[in-house]
């Protein structure tokens, strides 16, 4: 501040800072219910603006095996906490309260209610342009019966072992391997396995025997 008379003027050489105190406000809270898979992930998300900035309680079922995190940009919180490895003891009703000493606390509900995950054995099958199969046909294989939860992902194997799909003679859609300019070498045992947090299965398998014609070597 400063101060004029007829003598001459001064001005304070102290700084006072005003700081505003308010209370929470959300532009963003957990969804109200959850319904994950046994052993997934649930993540719950604030974003809050208050002065001071807030804290996130959770009361409920169960609560031991969650972390928390938090980002800030000036006021502003980003406020995360999650569960892991949720299991049926974590079905239930929880309340959450985002508070920060003025004013009134910001508070929400939400459930949970976990699916038991589980998966079942595929079938495979395989078709041909042809009736038998030679070297140069094209090859494909379907994985069928596919039923899990959550929804399963995919494998191709060929005598055991995981299919390289990075060779541009496989081409894997959902859940169907194409093969084109098959040869001899392609020859074996097929099965496409399926996986989720239930475990994996595989199906039983589908044998290709490639044909080719007689080849003569010097002796």
């Amino acid at each position: 501040c400063s101060a004029t008379n007829s003598v001459g003027d001064a001005t304070s050489t102290t700084t006072v800072t005003l700081d505003v105190l308010y209370e929470p406000s959300l532009s963003q809270s957990p969804d109200d219910e959850f319904t994950p898979n046994d052993g997934s992930t649930i993540t719950l998300e604030w974003v809050v603006d208050s002065n001071p900035a807030s804290t996130v309680t959770i009361t409920g079922s169960e609560f031991s095996e969650q972390t928390q995190s938090q980002s800030v940009v000036g006021y502003v919180q980003y406020i995360t906490y999650t569960f892991t490895d949720v299991t049926e003891s974590y079905e239930g009703d929880y309340t959450w309260t985002v508070s920060n000493g003025v004013g009134e606390d910001s508070t929400g509900n939400f459930s949970i209610d976990v699916m038991e995950s589980y998966i079942n054995k595929p079938n495979i099958s395989l078709s041909s342009i042809t009736e038998y199969i030679a070297e140069g046909d094209e090859v494909i294989l379907t994985c069928g019966n596919i039923d899990g939860s959550p929804t399963p992902t995919s494998t191709w194997l060929k005598d055991g072992t995981d299919i390289d799909t990075t060779d541009s003679r496989y081409t894997v859609e959902d859940f169907t391997l194409n093969i084109t300019g098959i040869s001899r070498d392609d020859s074996g045992d097929y099965q496409c396995m399926v996986s989720n947090t239930a475990g994996d299965m595989s199906s039983d398998a589908v044998t290709i025997d490639v044909l080719y014609g007689p080849s003569v070597t010097n002796s």
